[in-house]
């Protein structure tokens, strides 16, 4: 999918506030767009919307009609501006009633569709196709229901949202076209096309959407690059620590050790004497860490991507690789402890 935007200048494109939503020169540059973009030979869909995926847009506060009262309790709804092909070009599902259509005009009456947040948090017990939906003095009629779209990054969980036809809420400023091959090798024609409608208008941000969804990712990357490190360094510090607090256990102990090994102790033995203290003393931190990430869990949810603050793989597998890297530096002093000349010991104590 290539996206494309860009910003009419009001003083080629009127938007007279009496006048709206009936912005001659808006609705006649979108219509152009639509219709010559999608001509270009390997264009599957196209559409124009307010906001590109994944981006915030805008909010607003509304009301359901019958249940005025009910909107102080209420998140203010996303509110999206899109052409008809909107929902093919980005492959949004339809859960129920309809899709917006080209018929959906100015001078149609006004619909939108909502998203299945909404639905959920706003009809969470009743049918909203045909309920209506006030925002800007206007009472818009539920047709249709949608899956629900990232728009706050892909980070985030899908706020509630409504799509209005531009046609009845012209802001659109962003073209999306769906191709058949490399999106980047339509950026050129797009761009051609829209100085053929209007030479002086400005085209921007003219990328694929995997470049967008890609730079949105930026600061998850580094935050999730930022704790491997953390972790990383905090893994060999702990490991560092096992090994000090056991080879100095050792080195106390080395009178003990001797007479265990004069008395005929095996040096597997004392391996595993000295291992079974590590892993006691690994466990034993285990057991506080795990306590503390799960009490903490929720103040770093929003640093993570595609896990929980609880999953259940990360909650199995940490403590494994930490009980293994102290077993590993455990060895190094249990190894030394077996190889200790009782004799040596001995007379040295």
């Amino acid at each position: 999918m290539l996206k494309a935007e860009y910003e009419l200048p009001e003083n080629r494109y009127p938007r007279v506030l009496r006048d709206f939503p009936r912005w001659a020169e808006v609705g006649a540059f979108n219509d152009a767009l639509l219709r010559r973009v999608a001509a270009l030979p390997g264009v599957e869909a196209v559409a124009v919307a307010s906001d590109h995926p994944l981006a915030a847009g805008f909010t607003n506060s509304f009301t359901v009609v019958g249940r005025e009262g009910e909107a102080r309790n209420w998140p203010e709804i996303s509110i999206r501006s899109v052409s008809a092909g909107y929902a093919r070009v980005t492959g949004l599902a339809l859960v129920a009633g309809r899709h917006l259509q080209p018929a959906d005009t100015a001078d149609a009456p006004a619909v939108l569709v909502i998203n299945e947040t909404a639905r959920r948090l706003f009809f969470p017990t009743q049918d909203p196709l045909g309920q209506q939906i006030a925002f800007w003095g206007t009472p818009r009629t539920i047709v249709g229901v949608v899956a629900d779209e990232k728009m706050h990054g892909l980070a985030q969980a899908a706020p509630p949202a409504a799509y209005a036809p531009v046609g009845q809420l012209p802001l659109a400023d962003t073209l999306l076209v769906r191709t058949k091959g490399d999106p980047a090798a339509f950026a050129p024609q797009v761009r051609g096309v829209v100085r053929e409608i209007d030479p002086g208008l400005a085209v921007f941000g003219v990328e694929p959407l995997r470049q967008t969804m890609s730079a949105s990712l930026a600061q998850e990357r580094f935050t999730t690059t930022l704790l491997g490190l953390f972790a990383a360094l905090t893994l060999g510090l702990a490991s560092l620590g096992v090994y000090g607090v056991l080879s100095h256990g050792v080195a106390q102990r080395a009178r003990e050790i001797g007479l265990r090994l004069a008395l005929g102790a095996h040096p597997s033995g004392v391996v595993r004497l000295v291992m079974r203290e590590g892993l006691v003393l690994a466990v034993a931190g285990m057991a506080v860490g795990l306590a503390a990430a799960v009490l903490l869990g929720s103040a770093i949810k929003v640093l993570l991507f595609g896990v929980g603050a609880t999953d259940v793989a990360t909650f199995t597998l940490s403590p494994l690789v930490i009980v293994a890297s102290a077993l590993v530096a455990a060895y190094v002093p249990a190894r030394r402890a077996a190889r200790v000349e009782p004799a040596v010991v001995l007379h040295l104590n």
